[in-house]
């Protein structure tokens, strides 16, 4: 039977040394599997839960072994008894036991939140609303303190965000193959950003003896030494730059003095042959033209007698051949009328004689039919009946012949009509062809001599705006010349002040950090609770120079925002205010400050702005948490759309310090790059 391994569930069990695994291996080779230890599995799942290390033995040597399914309702569920499993064993180790209670913890806060309330409690990170019931409940069953178990609740979040950020496995921590000696020392290792952290493992790692809290303060004095050289390296080089770019000045000014002499002989020479080259062209371009013009006006007065003499001759011919088609057709109907009305005449003539004889014929029948008995009187009525009959369905037998004649001329002449219609469609189709090819062959003809005379004057054009361009091109060479290099010198001007200033700025944000830190640390436990953060994003262009950000506030990038350290608690709220081109860089942002994304506001500003793909109209609120920090309650949370007319750049609505106070009362509070001052907030940032 092949079973389901994963890696979520291994991990929760403590892994085996290698005499251990080699004791149990040897044990169940000699022995066989013993059925009193049976592999447990999630029943509908295959996936083990219990017995890792015995299914890998025994599938490795094809031993049989037995398994019990187990009921479980989710993937919690499975964790949960994984751990307290685990917890029922002797050979954990204490760093292995803390950490498997604070994840029994989490885990049953997860649970709880999932079965008695909602699914939105997974998302605000497993909170719920009776945390203290949770741990209580722990706590007795495991005969351990309130306080016990949310430190180990603490750790494990520690050695998971160690884990997460440095790749290695949890096991290596627990098991003393990377010695962190204290929970401390790992709970503060965990607060520091994710590459001191890197470093700090990768010592450790490679100096098993020594101590983390002197890793960490070697590494911090690594870094200010660094800092210091690179300041160092920087201040000489922009010494050095200062002293080419004079040297470099006074050659471009001497060559610049040159350079301009010799183009203002250039353009002298330059200006009175192109003179002399413009009267003589003109002088030739008015007799060229006026010739051109004289032959033009022959040449068009013989070309519209030409065609007058045509269009006359066409016109009679037109007019001869509609008036003989005419007369062909007067006789052709005549005649046909004609032999009509004569057919007509003689259908008639011949069914007035027969009626004639028929009645001839019945008026001597009559007579000699009168001298018959009058016993023959009946049959004779008889015989007339049948007669009359008779002649009733002659008569309608000729009637239903003329009816077909007469259908049948009626079809003839229609054919004819239509032969004759087709025929005067086809003639007028001649006429109108021949009269488009004509007009066709008129218009090919006027339009080449109009192509001719376009080539002509495109070419006098032509040749007149290369003369005009190759002038404009040497003025416009030697412009720009004095151009490019007075730009040069403004932009190396700007560079050398902007590189300054950058520094400065850097210089002053670095010395205002550093005591805003100080000063918190001398203020209670000196961390924030809640964190209102405005990044000087910086943009890499903008649509005109005066749009440009770095004019209404110094900007930073993305690295130095990154590396800023932020003085928070361990359970601290981030609200941070992020553009939509730059919501990819604020999360980046508040993963290097050590927050979890969880949600986040928009702030319609009622004003269109400017974009490249939408008009911007919106700013997004995101919201970070570090730790556990209490969700607000039900009755303090607000709609995620706050709607406030923009006012000023960059200038954030005021309500959103009430809405912030409102959904975390009572902490200490912190804004990052204010602007102004706001009562119950501590500010920094160099507009304040």
């Amino acid at each position: 039977m092949e079973l389901k391994i994963d890696n979520e569930f291994r991990d929760l069990i403590p892994p085996l040394t290698e005499e251990e695994y080699s004791g149990l291996e040897s044990a169940i080779i000699e022995n066989g599997f013993n059925p009193a230890y049976p592999i447990i599995i999630w029943k509908g799942q295959d996936i083990i839960v219990d017995g890792h290390n015995r299914y890998s033995v025994c599938t490795k040597h094809n031993i049989e072994f037995e398994v019990i399914e187990q009921e479980f309702a989710s993937r919690y569920e499975v964790c949960a008894w994984m751990v307290e499993n685990q917890l029922k064993r002797r050979n954990v180790n204490s760093l292995t036991k803390t950490y498997l209670v604070g994840r029994r913890y989490l885990l049953e806060k997860l649970t709880l939140g999932e079965n008695q309330f909602t699914s939105d409690s997974l998302k605000r990170g497993g909170q719920n609303d009776h945390p203290s019931k949770t741990c209580n409940k722990i706590a007795e069953q495991l005969s351990l303190g309130e306080k016990t178990v949310r430190r180990a609740s603490e750790f494990t979040l520690a050695v998971d965000k160690i884990v997460a950020n440095t790749g290695i496995k949890v096991n290596d921590i627990l098991s003393g193959k990377i010695k962190l000696r204290a929970q401390d020392d790992i709970k503060k290792l965990a607060s520091c950003p994710p590459e001191t952290q890197i470093k700090v493992i990768e010592r450790v790692t490679k100096q098993p003896n020594s101590d983390i809290k002197s890793v960490m303060r070697d590494i911090a004095q690594e870094e200010v030494a660094r800092e210091a050289r690179e300041a160092e390296e920087r201040k000489r080089l922009a010494l050095e730059a200062v002293r080419k770019e004079r040297e470099e000045n006074e050659r471009r000014e001497a060559e610049r003095i040159r350079i301009e002499r010799l183009e203002k002989e250039r353009e002298e020479k330059l200006r009175i042959e192109q003179e002399r080259i413009r009267r003589e062209i003109a002088r030739k371009e008015k007799e060229e033209q006026e010739r051109l013009a004289r032959e033009k006006y022959e040449r068009e007065k013989a070309e519209k007698e030409k065609l007058r003499k045509e269009h006359q001759e066409q016109e009679r011919l037109a007019r001869e051949k509609l008036a003989a088609e005419q007369a062909e057709k007067a006789r052709i109907e005549r005649e046909r009328l004609a032999v009509e009305r004569a057919e007509i005449e003689r259908q008639r003539l011949e069914r007035v004689a027969k009626e004639k004889l028929e009645k001839e014929r019945l008026d001597k029948e009559r007579a000699e039919q009168k001298a018959l008995a009058d016993a023959e009187a009946e049959k004779k009525r008889l015989e007339r009946l049948a007669l009359e009959k008779e002649r009733q369905e002659q008569q309608r037998i000729e009637n239903e012949r003329l009816e077909k004649e007469r259908i049948e001329k009626c079809r003839l002449e229609e054919e004819r009509q239509a032969k004759e219609r087709i025929e005067n469609e086809r003639l007028e189709k001649e006429r109108k062809e021949k009269e488009r090819i004509e007009n066709e062959r008129l218009a090919i003809e006027k339009a080449e001599n109009d192509r001719i005379e376009k080539e002509r004057l495109e070419k006098l054009r032509i040749e007149n705006e290369k003369l005009e361009l190759e002038r404009v091109e040497q003025e416009r060479i030697a412009k720009e010349k004095l151009e490019q290099f007075n730009l040069e010198q403004e932009r190396i001007a700007k560079e050398k002040l902007e590189q300054y200033k950058k520094e400065q700025e850097r210089i002053e944000q670095e010395r205002q950090q550093e005591i805003l830190i100080s000063e918190a640390e001398e203020e209670g436990n000196g961390l924030f609770d809640v964190i209102l953060c405005d990044p000087p994003w910086r943009y890499d262009f903008a649509e005109t120079k005066n749009r440009e950000i770095e004019n209404q506030y110094p900007t930073m990038d993305l690295e130095d925002i990154k590396a800023l350290s932020l003085p928070a608690a361990d359970d601290c709220v981030l609200f941070m205010w992020a553009t939509a081109p730059k919501l990819e860089q604020a999360f980046e942002v508040l993963k290097a400050w050590g927050f979890t994304y969880k949600t986040c506001a928009v702030w319609d500003k009622e004003l269109i702005g400017m974009g490249y793909w939408f008009r911007g109209q919106h700013e997004l609120l995101l919201v970070g948490t570090r730790g556990k920090p209490c969700v607000p309650e039900a009755q303090n949370r607000v709609s995620s759309v706050i709607k406030s007319r923009r006012e000023g750049h960059s200038k954030k609505p005021d309500c959103v310090y009430d809405i912030v106070e409102k959904m975390c009362p009572g902490g200490r509070n912190l804004e990052m790059f204010a602007r102004n001052a706001h009562p119950g907030w501590v500010v920094w940032g160099n507009q304040v």
